[in-house]
């Protein structure tokens, strides 16, 4: 698939991608390194049931 080809998408996911982008220009992003150190938590609580949010929401845990 080339860079510039037109993707069909469904409307959740148009969505998400259209908060991902906002969050982005607002400046609530989270670095890299930062994530990679997130995922293991983020696995566990997936597998035990534990999710507090929805799944689309990518936004940073609260400190």
């Amino acid at each position: 698939m080339k860079a510039d080809q037109a993707v069909k998408v469904d409307a959740e996911t148009a969505a998400a991608i259209e908060r991902g982008i906002k969050a982005a220009e607002e400046g609530r992003v989270v670095p890299a390194e930062e994530v990679r150190k997130l995922i293991p938590q983020w696995i566990a609580k997936f597998a035990v049931g534990q999710v507090s949010r929805p799944a689309a929401d990518f936004s940073p845990p609260k400190s």
